[in-house]
C-alpha cells in the first residue's frame, strides 16, 4: 500500500496536475519560437539562412552532452566531468592521429575516454556510495590534467577527411552533425519514455529504496547513466574536434554552465526521477539563440556573461518556486 501511495506521489510530479497544465517542453518551445521571432526581427544577419545552420551546428556537440547528462540527472546522479570529457577525448584523438595512427583508431581511442570515465565514476559511486558530485569532481581534475599533460598544452591541427564529415560534411543543405544530433534525440527520447530501462531510470530517480523493493538493479542503472552521460560527452568531444579540425585540452572546458543551465531550464529536478530529453534539448538551444542573437546584435562578451549569469540565477529561482508549490 505504501509503495503505491508512493508511486502515485512520484506520478503526480510530471507536471500534468491543475497547477501545471501545460508542459515545460510546450512552453520553452514557445520561448524559442518568440526569442528567434525577436532576433529576426532587430537583425537580418541572424535570420540568414547561413548563421541559423551555423549556429545549430554550433550547438550539436552541447545538445549531444545534455541527452546524456540528462538520462544521469533523472536517475539522480550529476556528472560535472562532462567539459574535461570532452577536451580529453578531443586531445586523446588528436595525438595519436599526430603519431600516425590510423584516424579509426585514433577515434576509438578517443571514445575509450569516455568508456573509461564512465566507468571509473560509475563504479566509485554505486560501490563505494561517494557522493557523485565529489567523485566527478576528481575525475573532471585527472582528466584536465591528462589533457593538459599530453600535448603540453598545444593545439594539434587533424585534417582528415573521415573525420571532417563528422563535423562538416552535410545531407544535401542540412549538416550532417544537425542530422546526426536530431537521430540521437530520437533514439534516446524513445530509450527513457518507452523502454524498460527508461521506466527504471525514473523509478531509481524517484526512490532507490522503492526502486530496489520492486526488484531494480539500482547499482546497475545508476553505473549505466553514468557511463551513458560520459560516452555521450566523449561523443561530443569528438564532434568539437571534427568542428574545429583541432584537438585542443580547452575544448569543453566551462560548459558544464550552459548544460546545467538547460536541464534546470526544461524542468528536471536536480533530486531526479523526472524529466524530459526534448525539454533539456530546447532549454540549451535557447540558450544558444541568446547568446547567438546578442553577439549579432553587438553586446559585448562581458556583457553576454553577466546576462547569462542573471538567466542562470533566474533559472534556479524558478526552479525552486515551481518544485516547492508541488510539495
Amino acid at each position: 500500500m505504501k509503495i503505491n501511495q508512493i508511486k502515485e506521489e512520484n506520478l503526480n510530479k510530471d507536471g500534468k496536475n491543475k497547477k501545471f497544465p501545460f508542459s515545460i517542453s510546450l512552453i520553452l518551445f514557445i520561448s524559442l519560437v518568440v526569442l528567434l521571432i525577436f532576433f529576426s526581427t532587430l537583425s537580418s544577419n541572424f535570420r540568414s539562412f547561413y548563421n541559423l545552420m551555423a549556429m545549430f551546428t554550433n550547438t550539436s556537440f552541447l545538445v549531444i552532452t545534455v541527452i546524456g547528462f540528462t538520462i544521469n540527472l533523472v536517475a539522480g546522479e550529476v556528472d560535472i566531468s562532462i567539459g574535461a570529457n570532452m577536451a580529453a577525448t578531443s586531445v586523446v584523438v588528436a595525438y595519436f592521429y599526430s603519431r600516425s595512427l590510423p584516424i579509426g583508431l585514433s577515434i576509438l581511442m578517443g571514445l575509450m575516454v569516455g568508456v573509461i570515465l564512465g566507468v571509473i565514476n560509475g563504479l566509485i559511486i554505486t560501490r563505494f556510495k561517494v557522493n557523485s558530485l565529489i567523485v566527478t569532481l576528481g575525475t573532471m581534475s585527472i582528466a584536465q590534467g591528462i589533457a593538459y599533460t599530453l600535448v603540453g598544452g598545444r593545439s594539434i591541427l587533424i585534417m582528415e577527411d573521415v573525420l571532417g564529415y563528422f563535423g562538416r560534411g552535410k545531407i544535401g543543405p542540412i549538416p550532417f552533425p544537425i542530422v546526426f544530433t536530431i537521430i540521437l534525440i530520437i533514439l534516446f527520447v524513445i530509450l527513457l519514455n518507452y523502454t524498460k530501462f527508461g521506466r527504471c531510470v525514473k523509478a531509481v530517480g524517484s526512490n532507490p529504496t522503492v526502486a530496489f523493493l520492486s526488484g531494480i538493479n539500482v547499482k546497475k542503472i545508476k553505473f549505466l547513466t553514468l557511463l551513458i552521460c560520459a560516452v555521450m560527452a566523449s561523443v561530443s568531444g569528438l564532434l568539437i574536434t571534427s568542428l574545429t579540425a583541432v584537438g585542443m585540452p580547452q575544448h569543453g572546458i566551462g560548459q558544464e554552465f550552459p548544460i546545467i543551465s538547460a536541464v534546470l531550464l526544461g524542468g528536471i529536478p536536480l533530486a531526479g526521477g523526472d524529466g524530459s530529453i526534448i525539454g533539456s534539448v530546447i532549454g540549451i538551444i535557447i540558450l544558444s539563440v541568446i547568446y547567438n542573437g546578442l553577439t549579432m546584435l553587438n553586446v559585448s562578451s562581458s556583457g553576454v556573461d553577466i546576462i547569462r549569469g542573471l538567466l542562470l540565477i533566474i533559472i534556479v529561482a524558478a526552479y525552486e518556486l515551481r518544485w516547492r508549490k508541488r510539495i
